[in-house]
């Protein structure tokens, strides 16, 4: 079974994003780095071992960049959650076998530097062309790099991830099929929320409907 890796939280300026999560979560975001050819750029919580928090915010970005969508957001919002798994082959094979509304984009091979000039890379596999945005994870290999957790300001821990939408029922069976560790409960509108506990209390962050968009495929 996979393991939550990360959440994603996107922002339209990373400054006043990593502001409001340090005031929320009472303790500052650390500066990750760039993404060349996304147009985004990050800043890292710790929620303990193996698990983070990811503000991503628009850096330079390109026409119909994520970090052009990033840009265009109306208030910032969760994007979507991130699994991690060492066999994104398997993955893959999984994905196949799910039906025509869910393709897998991968294993692509990514990097960053982080301020310190270190040259950090893993591997994603998206999850493309379905109808349930960021309610949908993708998956997340990071080899031989270490955690990002490991090094991240610790600002608490996720307590409680709540996804509804629109169409549950199949959700669930794509949960399911790729032993993805989630439940879907029926409503009238997409929506993901996570709740965090935190030195100032319990913080829940959720999705808007532009959130849930940005990394659309």
């Amino acid at each position: 079974m996979a393991e939550i890796d990360h959440f994603v939280w996107g922002v339209p300026d990373l400054r006043t994003g990593c502001a409001e999560i340090e005031y929320l979560f009472g303790a500052a975001p650390e500066r990750g780095g760039s993404h060349p050819g996304l147009g985004t750029c990050n800043a890292l919580l710790s929620l303990g071992p193996g698990t983070y928090l990811e503000v991503m915010a628009p850096e330079d970005p390109q026409p119909g960049s994520v970090g052009e969508r990033l840009a265009q957001l109306d208030a910032p919002g969760l994007i979507t959650f991130v699994l991690r798994r060492t066999d994104l082959a398997q993955v893959m094979q999984s994905v196949a076998g799910c039906g025509t509304d869910v393709s897998a984009l991968g294993p692509i091979k990514t990097e960053r530097l982080t301020p310190q000039g270190e040259r950090l890379s893993w591997q994603l596999l998206f999850l493309t062309q379905h109808a349930y945005g960021g309610l949908l994870p993708f998956f997340i290999d990071w080899q031989d790099t270490p955690h990002p957790s490991v090094s991240a300001p610790l600002g608490g821990a996720a307590t409680d991830l709540t996804i509804r939408s629109t169409q549950a029922q199949r959700l669930n069976q794509l949960f399911a099929s790729l032993e993805i560790d989630a439940s879907a409960a029926e409503a009238e509108a997409d929506a993901l929320s996570v709740q965090f506990k935190t030195r100032t209390g319990l913080v829940v962050l959720q999705s808007t409907p532009q959130s849930l968009a940005v990394l659309q495929m």
